[in-house]
């Protein structure tokens, strides 16, 4: 198995994971699918409410023979590869951004505000590439700025006004009672 091969049980309303790490990141492990599933049950069956810097529980058996389960279905579908491929490149974008990087961005053409243009970054460097966008239904769906008085041109091309707090959607909402 990779390196960065893990199993994690972590049902739906659990307040903690059980996350079993089966290699150390550097080396291929050894295990078997089937012992790998057996540790990933064997962790839940020891949990109790001491573990988890408190925040524990005894699990029943029927739990430890899902994370079995489960173990062995992560093991059979995750491709641990391509995850670690995604993460490497994920952390390097956030890197570059400062945050994750957009999947594309729509704005007005800094020349004429009826143009679209999209930001979208570089598969392979992460750096923002633009395109003229031609799609009569994006031009259709986003007026100018100036129509839908949410910019003004500016000195760089067109700069956003700030929203009156008074009109904002869900003004007087109190939640539910």
């Amino acid at each position: 198995m990779a390196p960065h091969t893990y199993v994690e049980w972590w049902p739906l309303g659990e307040p903690h994971s059980h996350l079993l790490l089966l290699g150390d990141l550097t080396q291929w492990c050894e295990y078997s699918i089937e012992d790998a599933a057996l540790e990933l049950a064997e962790t839940v069956q020891k949990c109790n409410q001491g573990r988890h810097s408190g925040h524990g529980r005894t699990h029943s058996p029927e739990d430890a023979m899902d994370a079995y389960r489960v173990a062995i279905h992560q093991l059979l579908t995750v491709d641990y590869e391509k995850e670690w491929a995604d993460l490497q490149w994920n952390k390097k974008m956030c890197q570059l951004w400062g945050s994750p990087a957009p999947t594309a961005i729509i704005f007005p053409d800094e020349i004429d505000s009826r143009d679209w243009r999209m930001m979208i970054p570089n598969k392979e460097t992460g750096m923002p590439e633009t395109f003229k966008v031609e799609s009569k239904e994006v031009r259709r769906m986003l007026a100018p700025p100036e129509e839908r008085k949410t910019a003004v041109k500016g000195r760089f091309g067109w700069e956003a006004i700030p929203p009156d707090p008074e009109k904002l959607p869900g003004k007087g909402i109190t939640g539910p009672k």
